[in-house]
């Protein structure tokens, strides 16, 4: 099971105990539409995957991250063709990690049968992608054609786990790679770029400023609702996210505020600082607490005429004053 750190283990909590249903059904009835502007942030460089790698071991793939997954040491592998890096992912983690962005079902359906491995990605349930490859066989098909492409390493498994080789995956979902040299790390993100002048404003799942009523409420004017999302995002790169969820056997609410970046659809949060509440009335526990390492999320699609943005499966609405 993968580690869930910081405001995540809130999120998780929150989201597992009292809005999942909610999600599952926002996401299903929203109309998803995508947008693309350069990248955003302070990456050293940007180019299409594969890449070369240029240290030992697993040179600049030592901390990877595809779209917003932290990949674990054991859930990949490095291998190098003439001084080409290959990524190879364990099937358990490769569906999660390679979603499809403006799609009601972005997680690939992974068949595993007697070596056959077959990926389907869909787009608004028709068939987007789809890549066959065999165990020990460096020959992939794509879309059922009867062409084979070399993808010079081969599916294997390695110590009961089967890891399958994504550059062709990567490359077919016009994904890029970009290594950020502060946080020494590299992304495998979309290539299309969401826009940061779309992404400006404070978005809700209720329709309101949830930040200010949340401020009222602790005040003792007004109440708030029992489950809250909402984001604020600001032209000078900083932001705050609040979760709320109370009404419940775990009643708690997390603000973060700190600086982000966005490549592709991936948020990128930095020098992230965390308030927690808890109970009923909600008390603090902890004020402006720095964590130690970044945090990712996705974003899922924007939809400009109807001003709605998904991000890591909340369904939000620009807030308006």
């Amino acid at each position: 099971m993968k580690k869930i750190t910081g405001f995540r283990i809130l999120m998780a909590l929150i989201c597992l105990a009292l809005t999942l249903s909610l999600w599952a059904c926002s996401l299903n009835n929203s109309t998803q539409a995508g947008n693309s502007l350069p990248v955003a942030g302070d990456a050293e460089h940007s180019s299409p995957a594969p890449a070369s790698a240029d240290k030992s071991d697993k040179g600049i793939y030592e901390n990877l991250v595809i779209n917003d997954l932290p990949i674990e040491d054991h859930e990949y592998l490095v291998e190098k063709v003439q001084e080409t890096a290959y990524i190879l992912l364990s099937d358990d983690i490769l569906p999660y990690a390679l979603k499809l962005p403006n799609s009601n079902q972005y997680y690939p359906d992974l068949s595993l049968e007697n070596g056959q491995i077959s990926l389907t990605w869909r787009m608004n349930d028709q068939p987007y992608l789809k890549i066959d490859m065999v165990e020990g066989s460096t020959e992939a098909y794509i879309n059922d054609s009867n062409e084979p492409i070399d993808i010079k390493v081969a599916p294997r498994t390695v110590n009961a786990k089967l890891y399958i080789p994504i550059n062709l995956i990567v490359q077919s979902l016009n994904m890029g790679e970009t290594y950020d040299k502060d946080l020494q790390t590299t992304f495998l993100h979309y290539q299309e770029n969401f826009s940061t002048v779309d992404l400006v404003g404070c978005w809700s799942d209720t329709g309101t400023n949830s930040f200010e009523e949340f401020k009222n409420a602790l005040q003792g004017n007004g109440s708030l609702a029992s489950f809250v999302t909402a984001y604020e995002f600001n032209e000078d790169g900083t932001y705050q996210v609040l979760l709320l969820g109370v009404g419940g056997f775990d009643e708690q609410m997390v603000m973060c505020k700190g600086r982000y970046t966005i490549l592709g659809n991936t948020l990128i949060y930095q020098q992230v600082e965390e308030t927690l509440y808890e109970g009923n009335p909600l008390e603090m526990v902890h004020e402006n607490q720095k964590l130690d390492h970044p945090v990712y999320e996705f974003i899922d699609f924007y939809d400009k005429a109807s001003d709605q943005i998904g991000i890591n499966g909340f369904l939000l609405q620009r807030v308006t004053e």
